[in-house]
């Protein structure tokens, strides 16, 4: 099965909106280092997450022992970090392991606040920037990303626990369109009239507005 990543990106941007205005609120940055920070409100456990999760599909933690490559500017070590990556985060040396992983992750972070959700994140880890730059401005099309590409992105997210809330979203998403469609059957049967309209209106709101877990 492969990731949705348009249902993703518009949950994204309706999460970062809700947060703050997409980043319009002053507030967002806060004085504790580990307290959520920017536009996204992401935290340092999150992106603790999702890297862990990351080096597990890139090297299962390590335990690859093609993890290491003979090419001096191959992607490297459990994170796989490339040259090009390395320099990207700060530098470092990435045949270090403790390195490797804190390279890999500034890298990740770095991914995650250019395109602003986990999941272009991911594909952009794994698959490049200018690929997924290009994928992007093409228009998204599902059959232009590569199958390896798309199970690499459902299995960190899934790892991650990303897809948890989202799932549980969906869950109650479909619950409202259940109802809605009975609403309107009801509608039909018995003539329409404004107060329907807005019970159903009231209902949608009512469903929409709790937070996501």
């Amino acid at each position: 099965m492969t990731a949705d990543t348009g249902a993703l990106d518009r949950m994204s941007f309706a999460v970062e909106s809700a947060e703050l205005g997409h980043g319009a609120d002053p507030g967002m940055w806060r004085f504790a280092p580990d307290a959520p920070q920017g536009p996204m409100q992401v935290s340092a456990a999150a992106l603790d997450r999702m890297s862990f999760a990351v080096e597990s599909a890139e090297s299962d933690h390590g335990a690859d022992p093609g993890m290491w490559r003979f090419a001096p500017d191959a992607p490297q070590g459990p994170m796989q970090v490339s040259a090009a990556a390395a320099s990207d985060a700060g530098g470092g040396d990435r045949f270090n392991e403790p390195q490797n992983r804190a390279l890999g992750g500034s890298y990740l972070a770095r991914m995650f606040r250019h395109y602003g959700s986990w999941p272009d994140a991911v594909v952009a880890y794994n698959w490049g920037p200018a690929r997924i730059d290009r994928w992007i401005s093409d228009g998204r099309l599902i059959d232009k990303l590569p199958t390896s590409v798309a199970r690499y992105q459902t299995r960190v997210l899934a790892e991650s626990g990303a897809f948890a809330g989202i799932a549980t979203r969906l869950a109650q998403l479909r619950l409202l369109r259940l109802e809605a469609k009975r609403q309107l059957i009801e509608r039909r049967n018995h003539g329409y009239c404004p107060d329907a309209v807005e019970l159903l209106y009231a209902e949608i709101m009512r469903a929409t507005s709790g937070p996501v877990e």
